[in-house]
């Protein structure tokens, strides 16, 4: 571990915060860091046998942190290196973006155009 993530004097801020940014029902919206946007390509298919693979191989990973202190577990963000958090904060908003997205694909799928024929 790294001074920054031993050290980092923003750390729980830094979770707090995105615990609010990627909350289920965002309050308001900002646009991703370009590190992380979606690709813009055509729906394939097995979009929602890949987003359950994903999802699955997620829990699995948190699973696997049984004998881990979460609370006390800083880890660095993988957009910004100067900002850290706790596991249990990352996983906490990586849980509320995950509801966003099932939340999304509902609204698509209720949409008028869905499925859009070319």
């Amino acid at each position: 571990m790294g001074l920054w993530q031993s050290y980092g004097p923003f750390t729980y801020l830094s979770g707090k915060l995105m615990k609010q940014q990627l909350q289920e029902q965002p309050k308001r919206k900002f646009k991703a860091p370009k590190k992380i946007q979606p690709s813009a390509s055509e729906m394939e298919r097995d979009i929602i046998d890949r987003y359950q693979k994903n999802l699955e191989a997620f829990l699995d990973q948190i699973s696997k942190c049984g004998n881990i202190d979460i609370d006390k577990t800083i880890i660095t963000s993988p957009i910004l290196s100067i900002v850290t958090y706790s596991l249990r904060d990352a996983f906490q908003f990586l849980m509320q973006h995950e509801h966003r997205h099932i939340n999304q694909a509902i609204r698509v799928k209720a949409h008028k155009d869905f499925p859009k024929n070319n």
